[in-house]
């Protein structure tokens, strides 16, 4: 719209009277959508790297301002975020824990106009982050399955995150049987170690159950005979 300003003056026995006139134009701040990706598309793993990628459009110009990206899950984003040339923030993070049980995290994006030209804006979508499944590995020292009576045996365990492998499974494991007994083995960079001491002759079977204490990881439990 427009707005006209007028200035009069009315003169006096030196000066002749004269009126002025401006008109101003008022614009409107103009309307702006905030949306957003996330790489992988399709979900994540715990642990498992990803990339959020705000985008700041309007009908009039590229958007100018910062963004917060902000959630739940461990999600970390440096506060506030500017937009580059093209209207865009992206952050780089990893997902630490999983929402149980639908798996879902919101990711939520709020746009700060750096000047009256663009309103604000907020964007918000859920994003699917699963737990890691996990293998269990036992290995003797000795190196073998048949153990001299009164041997000290150490058995190391070792839990593994699949399908990501660059995650480290965190919480205890425990060393059971006929004879052994390991209960709540912390793990110190997946690993655990049981020592035992074989009093008699047997068929010894094992029983080792891992569990997490992150949601980030799959409980189990697996036997040895």
């Amino acid at each position: 719209g427009s707005c006209t300003v007028t200035a009069s003056y009315s003169g006096d026995a030196n000066y002749e009277s004269e009126t002025i006139s401006l008109l101003y134009l008022v614009t409107q701040s103009v309307e702006t959508q905030t949306s957003i990706s996330v790489n992988p598309r399709d979900g994540a793993y715990a642990y498992q790297p990803v990339t959020i990628t705000v985008k700041v459009t309007s009908q009039s110009g590229i958007p100018t301002g910062t963004v917060d990206i902000t959630g739940d899950g461990g999600l970390s984003c440096p506060i506030p975020l500017p937009l580059d040339e093209n209207g865009e923030a992206t952050c780089k993070f990893a997902y630490t824990e999983v929402n149980s049980p639908t798996n879902q995290w919101p990711i939520r994006a709020s746009y700060k106009p750096s000047n009256e030209q663009f309103k604000d804006s907020h964007g918000e979508i859920s994003y699917t982050v699963s737990p890691n499944d996990t293998k269990i590995n036992i290995t003797p020292n000795p190196g073998t399955i048949n153990f001299k009576l009164n041997q000290p045996v150490t058995f190391t365990v070792q839990v593994e995150s699949v399908p990501n492998q660059d995650a480290t499974p965190i919480g205890t494991v425990s060393v059971t049987g006929n004879g052994i007994n390991c209960p709540a083995l912390e793990l110190i960079n997946g690993q655990a170690t049981c020592k035992v001491t074989f009093a008699e002759y047997n068929i010894y079977k094992l029983d080792v159950d891992y569990r997490s204490s992150s949601s980030a990881f799959i409980n189990k439990a697996v036997s040895y005979d």
